[in-house]
């Protein structure tokens, strides 16, 4: 590695270092000031009511039988409570409350286009008597009720869904990076990589979207439950196309059957889409077939990653497979938690799983970045590497040809050939190491005289030629003195003596080839060596 190389790269180690003790230090700071914080005691602090009544403190009646559906029945006495609100969150197609005999509230839902919302019902003042809330007898769960002051209800609910606004801002933030990452690595290095850093992006940021269109908060923020369901059925549909994109673009192994997955999924999904455009079906209909679609797309890309580590050595596969592995773990935790009637517990489970899924998904982005970012400046070193010489870090012969005879030029330039008096003398009676000193110190003052106003190449040995960009003689004569003058002072402080023959020609006129400045300068450099000879 050339020496340019190595400091380049200790300077990246210095700034990489710095910025993790800045890191550590704004870390512990923050640490730091939040426990002072904490310890310090507060001004006014505002009180707010946040007791809520849940259903377990309501009594189950038993089944009712309404309009020939039988229901089940929950009971709570109200005893006059002013500014209180009823929030219901529905699982299926209709509820009904009661207040006394008289029915207050009625949701109906039969093409089940409206989603699970949650039923806000305000409650008059000083209402009293026996507030009863109807269901279907089938449902599979009981419903989520909460009976309290609006403010109390509400913040209930911000309490409960503030993980949420954490979690899909964070996965949000990060699938936008990778997004624009991905857009990067396409226009500059590589586009398998940069797809899959798109889909990676695409991917996260559905996740995102979906997790929290699926909360409660969504309706808080938007009011149309129905709108809200289209987006998460939609966006949890279309998961496994982004997630099986993601892992054929970042894979060594070529997998058919994931290809076939990704468009099965869009299959699905746009049938899913046509149904319930048409009324033929809800989108409840198809989530068994899209939960099937979701294992079979896991597994067909557990196979695909084992058989890429095993062929390939991929790291990026044990990535994505330690990623798989914890969503199956949490995810399985979650399902514990939900049939242990712990549902809070259930949501953040299963809400931890993704965000690590998600995290050992982008870990092996970011392997696979780094291995394209580390081929990207090989191959730069290398292009470079084969237009230099390396001994002067000059151009060589090859970037002469491409950078002068082969590129076309509007303004006229001038043409130096230079040529080391005595090299083979220096060669054969103190070596070549001085011979290889005696070129290093010529190319050192021609780079140092004419890095300003033209390009230094050397053609072998020790000739060398410099392209001005001047058509003006006393510009070409200054630039040729300041070098006698660098050679002197080389003289006068290391005693190396060098001696330089050189020639040179100025375009007439901007037709002029560079081959035919290049023959005169030559003939001009020839006939003063001679002559330097000879004094």
């Amino acid at each position: 590695m050339p020496n340019w190389a190595r400091k380049w790269q200790r300077t990246e180690n210095r700034i990489c270092l710095w910025k993790f003790l800045l890191g550590v230090l704004v870390v512990l700071g923050a640490a730091a000031a939040l426990c002072k914080a904490l310890s310090m005691e507060s001004g006014n602090k505002i009180e707010s009511e946040i007791s809520v009544i849940g259903l377990e403190e309501w009594t189950r009646e038993g089944q009712t039988e309404l309009d020939q559906v039988f229901y089940q029945e929950y009971s709570y006495v109200l005893e006059g409570p002013e500014g209180w609100v009823l929030a219901l969150e529905n699982y299926r197609s209709s509820v009904h409350v009661f207040l006394g005999e008289e029915e207050i509230y009625r949701f109906e839902d039969p093409w089940q286009e409206k989603g699970i919302s949650v039923q806000w019902i305000p409650l008059e003042d000083g209402a009293k008597g026996s507030l009863r809330i109807l269901v279907p007898e089938q449902s599979f769960a009981e419903p989520n009720v909460w009976l309290g002051s609006q403010n109390a209800v509400f913040l209930h609910y911000l309490r409960e869904n503030a993980y949420i606004l954490v979690l899909c801002g964070s996965i949000l933030i990060l699938g936008s990076l990778f997004l624009g990452a991905g857009v990067t690595l396409i226009r500059k290095i590589s586009r398998s990589g940069g797809r899959a850093a798109v889909n990676l992006g695409l991917f996260m940021l559905a996740v995102g979207g979906w997790l929290l269109s699926d909360s409660s908060l969504a309706q808080f923020l938007t009011g149309n439950t129905g709108l809200i369901m289209v987006i998460t059925f939609t966006l949890f549909m279309i998961l496994p196309y982004f997630f099986l994109q993601f892992v054929c673009e970042i894979l060594t192994y070529e997998d058919r059957l994931l290809r076939m997955l990704s468009v099965l999924v869009l299959g699905v999904a746009g049938l899913g889409l046509l149904f319930y455009l048409l009324r033929i079906a809800s989108f409840y209909y198809f989530l068994p077939a899209v939960h099937l679609l979701i294992i079979i797309s896991i597994a067909a890309c557990c196979r695909a990653a084992l058989k890429d580590m095993r062929r390939y050595g991929s790291r990026e596969s044990r990535y994505i497979l330690t990623g798989i592995v914890l969503l199956c773990v949490f995810g399985s935790g979650a399902l514990a938690l939900f049939y242990g009637s712990l549902e809070s517990g259930y949501a953040v489970c299963f809400s931890l799983g993704i965000f690590l899924f998600l995290m050992s998904l982008a870990y092996a982005m970011g392997v696979r970045t780094q291995e394209y970012l580390r081929n990207r400046i090989s191959a730069e070193f290398y292009k470079k590497m084969a237009y230099m010489d390396i001994m002067t870090y000059m151009g060589n012969r090859r970037a002469f040809m491409e950078q002068q005879i082969e590129r076309i030029w509007t303004k006229k330039r001038s043409c130096i050939v230079m040529d080391i008096n005595n090299l083979k003398d220096v060669n054969d009676s103190q070596g070549h190491q001085a011979g290889d000193q005696l070129i290093c110190t010529a190319a050192a003052c021609i780079r140092q005289a004419f890095q300003h106003s033209g390009s230094c190449y050397r053609f072998g040995g020790d000739e060398f030629v410099v392209i001005l960009e001047t058509d003006r003689e006393e510009e070409v004569l200054a630039s040729l003195e300041a070098m006698k003058e660098l050679l002197k002072k080389e003289k006068r402080h290391h005693g190396i003596d060098v001696e330089i023959a050189w020639g040179y020609a100025i375009q007439k006129h901007a037709e002029e080839s560079i081959k035919r400045l290049l023959e005169e300068a030559d003939g001009k450099m020839y006939r003063r060596k001679q002559e330097m000879k000879k004094g």
